[in-house]
C-alpha cells in the first residue's frame, strides 16, 4: 500500500513513492518508468514501512526519507538523506542519536540545514541538515508526531500528533538565524530576531456558541494583533552557589516603541530568562491611569493606551546595559476600507476621552490623599489631652464618611460581596465610552457620541463635587488642625 507520494515542487516528471512494505519508488519521467531505490537504503529492514519523504523545493535530487519497524517490534530511528535522486544515502537519525522511532520530517525551504524530525518520543530539531539533533523538551509535550508543515507565509512550525491535536511553533525565524549563522548566532549576550508583522484584526461577536462552559473545545489561537519579539539572553556560567545567597529579583528587559518619526509611542518592561525569549508587544500607545485604589509603585509601567495607527515601528530593547532594536510592521486588517479620515476621528476622540481619565484620576487622587492624612492625623492623636482627641475624632469621622461618599462616585466600597454594577459609577461610564468609540473602525457614531458626552458630563459632575469639597470642609479642616498643639511625646 502507497503510504507516501512526493512530486517534486521544481520538476512535474520527478514523483517518490513509499510504501508499507519498504518499497521507495522514483520516477523522473512523470510515472512511465519506476526505479526501485530500497537497497540503498543501508541498515534499514526489509519491508519496513516509509510513511512519508520530503523534497528539497529547490532541487528535484535532494530528499529526505523517514522509515519505521515498530510494528515489528523494531523501535530504532531512521532516516536518510540524498542529494543524488536517490543513488546514494546518508543515514541521519539513528539510536545514537534519536530515542525512538521516525514517522515525520520537514526541511525548512528558507533555510536548508533547518531540518525538524517529528518521532514517537516528540520533537527533534537540527540545525546542521541531520548531522546532530537537539530535542525539544520545552513547551512541547513528547507525543508522538505524525505530520509537520511549515507555514510559507506565517514562518511557523505546524504539528499533528497522535493525540488528535495540532500544535504551532510560532515564528522560527530565530532557528532559521542558528542554522544560518551556526553557534555564534548566539554568542551575543542580547540579541533581539527579526519579528513578524503584526496585523490589526477586526475581532466582531458572532453567531453560536461564545462561553467555555457551553462545553466547546477551543484550542489555543494565535493573536494576530500584536507583536511577538525573541530575544535571546545568553545563560550565564553556572558557578557554585552553595555559598551565597540566591537574588530572588527577576531581570527585566526594558522596551521601547518608536513610531516612523522618532516619536515614543510605547515603553514598558517584562521578565526576562536565561535562553530564548518571547517579548510582546500588543500595538498599544502608553495610556493614561484610570481612578484606582492601587497605589502607583516606582518601577509601574504606564498603563496601555488605544491601538497604534498601522506603519513602521521600531522596538528597542535594554538590558544590562546592552542594546538591540528591530523594525516591525503594523498592517491594517486586509479585509477591512477604513478611511484615515475615520481613523483619525476614532484617535481624537480616544485622547480626549483620556484627557477625561487624567481629570478623573486627579479628582479621586484628592480623596486618597486626604484619607491618608487623616491616617496620620489620627496616630498622632495618641499623645494628646482627651478632649482634642474626641473633637478630631468626630471630625474624622465625618469626614471619612463624606470622603466614603465620593470615592464611590468613582468605584464600588471595597470588600464588597458577590456582582456589583452600578452603571453611574464614573469609572463604568469612562470605560464604556472607551468601548463603544473602540468598537467600530469607522468615525465615532451616534452611540460613541453620546457615550462620550455622557462620561463628560460625570466627569465634570464627580470633579466639581470633589473639589466643592476640598475647598470648603477639607480646607477648614486643615486650618484646624495646623493650629493645634500637637504633642509627640507622651508626658510622664
Amino acid at each position: 500500500t502507497i503510504l507516501a507520494i512526493a512530486p517534486s515542487p521544481v520538476d512535474k516528471d520527478v514523483i517518490w513513492v513509499g510504501t508499507d512494505d519498504g518499497n521507495l519508488q522514483l520516477t523522473r519521467d512523470g510515472g512511465k518508468t519506476w526505479t526501485n531505490l530500497s537497497s540503498n537504503l543501508k541498515a534499514l529492514p526489509g519491508g519496513s514501512w516509509i510513511p512519508q519523504i520530503e523534497v528539497n523545493s529547490k532541487n528535484a535530487g535532494e530528499a529526505f526519507v523517514v522509515a519505521n519497524n515498530y510494528r515489528r517490534n523494531d523501535y530504532a530511528a531512521y532516516a536518510y538523506h540524498t542529494v543524488d535522486y536517490g543513488k546514494s544515502w546518508r543515514r541521519i537519525a539513528d539510536d545514537s542519536k534519536i530515542a525512538s522511532f521516525v514517522l515525520s520530517i520537514v526541511q525548512d525551504p528558507v533555510e536548508p540545514d533547518l531540518l525538524f524530525l517529528g518521532t514517537d518520543a516528540g520533537l527533534y530539531v537540527s540545525f546542521d541538515k541531520g548531522n546532530n539533533w537537539k530535542h525539544w523538551n520545552k513547551g512541547f509535550p513528547q507525543v508522538q508526531v505524525n505530520d509537520m508543515k511549515i507555514h510559507p507565509r506565517e514562518h511557523d512550525l505546524v504539528l499533528g500528533t497522535f493525540g488528535r491535536a495540532f500544535w504551532v511553533l510560532d515564528d522560527i525565524r530565530p532557528l532559521r538565524a542558528i542554522a544560518s549563522e551556526g553557534e555564534k548566532a548566539l554568542d551575543a549576550d542580547f540579541k533581539v530576531f527579526d519579528a513578524p508583522d503584526a496585523i490589526q484584526v477586526s475581532m466582531r461577536s458572532y453567531d453560536g456558541i461564545r462561553f467555555r462552559a457551553q462545553n466547546e473545545f477551543i484550542g489555543d489561537n494565535k493573536s494576530f494583533d500584536q507583536i511577538l519579539a525573541s530575544v535571546w539572553k545568553k545563560p550565564a556560567e553556572k558557578k557554585d552557589e552553595s555559598n551565597e545567597e540566591k537574588p530572588d529579583k527577576k531581570q527585566k528587559v526594558k522596551v521601547n516603541v518608536y513610531d516612523s518619526e522618532g516619536k515614543m509611542v510605547r515603553n514598558y518592561s517584562r521578565n526576562i530568562e536565561d535562553g530564548l525569549n518571547k517579548i510582546r508587544w500588543g500595538l498599544e500607545t502608553n495610556g493614561v491611569r484610570y481612578p484606582s485604589r492601587r497605589e502607583v509603585k516606582d518601577d509601574d509601567d504606564p498603563p496601555g493606551g488605544p491601538a497604534v495607527l498601522p506603519g513602521k515601528y521600531k522596538m528597542v530593547f535594554e538590558f544590562d546595559k546592552k542594546w538591540d532594536s528591530i523594525w516591525v510592521n503594523v498592517l491594517a486588517d486586509p479585509r477591512s476600507d477604513i478611511k484615515s479620515q475615520d481613523r483619525a476621528g476614532i484617535r481624537e476622540m480616544q485622547m480626549q476621552l483620556q484627557s477625561l481619565a487624567e481629570s478623573a484620576t486627579k479628582s479621586f487622587d484628592k480623596i486618597q490623599n486626604a484619607k491618608k492624612s487623616i491616617e496620620i492625623v489620627e496616630k498622632l492623636l495618641a499623645n494628646q489631652p482627651d478632649s482634642t482627641k474626641k473633637e478630631i475624632k468626630a471630625l474624622h469621622k465625618s469626614l471619612n464618611t463624606a470622603l466614603d461618599s465620593l470615592s464611590n462616585m468613582f468605584m464600588s466600597p471595597e470588600n464588597q460581596k458577590g456582582i456589583q454594577r452600578n452603571p453611574d459609577e464614573l469609572n463604568s461610564v469612562l470605560r464604556g465610552a472607551g468601548q463603544y468609540i473602540g468598537s467600530s473602525w469607522e468615525t465615532p457614531g451616534q452611540n460613541a457620541q453620546y457615550a462620550f458626552e455622557k462620561a463628560k458630563m460625570r466627569t465634570e459632575e464627580v470633579t466639581s463635587a470633589v473639589n466643592s469639597f476640598m475647598d470648603k470642609e477639607w480646607a477648614e479642616y486643615k486650618v484646624k488642625v495646623e493650629t493645634l498643639t500637637l504633642t509627640v511625646f507622651k508626658n510622664e
